[in-house]
């Protein structure tokens, strides 16, 4: 099966499975960046489910913010027909992804002013 490139610009292609790394990358990110605002009590999970998983156990929410990411990853290459809907909703994930990260470093640089 031939890969699935998206074109950002155009002189950048960049493949499905390289913008599904980038969204297990900022999943794990998202997962610290969250965790360390609880820790610090500046921020709280807005996730009621995460909410709980953190309360329990913080190796079960960092599983959990990981796992579904990397689940994608890894069953990608079993989709037989790489459609431009699944492509566009890599790309609507990964956007979304990058702004909470970009969220998050904003609340971690006023905490830190």
């Amino acid at each position: 099966m031939s890969e699935s490139v998206i074109t950002v610009k155009k002189q950048w292609h960049i493949t499905t499975k390289t913008f599904i790394i980038f969204i297990c990358c900022l999943s794990f990110t998202d997962a610290l960046f969250t965790d360390i605002g609880i820790r610090l009590h500046i921020v709280e999970e807005w996730n009621p489910f995460a909410n709980i998983l953190y309360e329990k156990n913080t190796l079960i929410f960092y599983s959990y913010k990981t796992l579904l990411p990397l689940l994608l990853l890894a069953l990608y290459p079993f989709l037989q027909s790489s459609t431009k809907l699944i492509d566009k909703l890599i790309v609507t994930t990964f956007s979304i992804y990058f702004f909470v990260n970009m969220y998050h470093l904003v609340w971690i640089g006023w905490f830190l002013i």
